[in-house]
């Protein structure tokens, strides 16, 4: 009788013990259906998440190391003498060599024309400016990004952008001659995507220009631009 009743409660808690386990593997199963749930591409919010309520820290949507970037860019001026119009075309070429570090080389060509008050200066006075204005610029220099970051326009759409900051070295003709010039960059990158950028910034030229009577000095120019690139290779 004894043994009999030995055999019932062990195979009671036999029993009780595998609908626990069937539990536990189920309770499991559970869990990791949902973490598979929460795992997501970069850029992209799980079905389950309001839009609206969801906010997180990712990993960079556009990565930028070993990275080639070509663009093309449009200037303009802001320190230009007051008879002269100077626009600028250029293209760069960056090299990341992280998401904080590039190499840049630029090459840009300056269209200047009489403004307004120019063409009445020829006209009236039969003068013309003597300014040593910039007519092409050839430099090379190093970027840092200073922050990442992302903002959103509407529901659905998300962009991604960096500051930085640069300096830079080269020569540049003038138009009686050539000089050293530096520069400091400061701007703002926005990725379009994950091949495309578009790049707002200004930029700081230092050089030693001459004027109508041979006499030199040291002098600055402001050049805000616009630029459009192109994203490729990159790991």
């Amino acid at each position: 009788m004894f043994k009999l009743l030995l055999g019932l409660l062990l195979l009671s808690s036999a029993g009780v013990f595998a609908v626990e386990k069937d539990k536990s593997v189920e309770k499991w199963s559970s869990l990791d259906e949902q973490l598979d749930r929460l795992k997501m591409p970069a850029n992209q919010i799980p079905g389950a998440v309001s839009k609206d309520k969801f906010y997180s820290v990712q990993l960079r949507y556009v990565p930028l190391l070993k990275a080639h970037e070509v663009s093309l860019n449009g200037s303009k001026d802001f320190n230009a003498e007051g008879h002269i119009n100077s626009n600028q075309l250029g293209v760069d070429y960056r090299y990341h060599f992280n998401d904080k570090w590039t190499l840049k080389v630029s090459y840009l060509k300056a269209f200047n024309e009489l403004n307004k008050s120019g063409r009445i200066l020829l006209e009236n006075e039969k003068l013309v400016s003597d300014s040593d204005y910039l007519m092409s610029k050839a430099d090379i220099g190093a970027e840092y990004n200073l922050f990442y970051g992302k903002f959103r326009l509407g529901t659905d759409s998300v962009f991604y952008f960096d500051q930085y900051i640069g300096l830079t070295a080269g020569m540049i003709e003038l138009r009686r001659g050539a000089s050293v010039v530096g520069g400091i960059d400061a701007g703002f990158a926005f990725w379009m995507g994950k091949r495309g950028s578009l790049r707002i910034g200004v930029h700081n030229n230092f050089y030693e220009d001459t004027n109508g009577v041979g006499e030199k000095a040291m002098t600055r120019n402001m050049i805000g631009y616009l630029s459009l690139g192109l994203l490729m290779g990159g790991e």
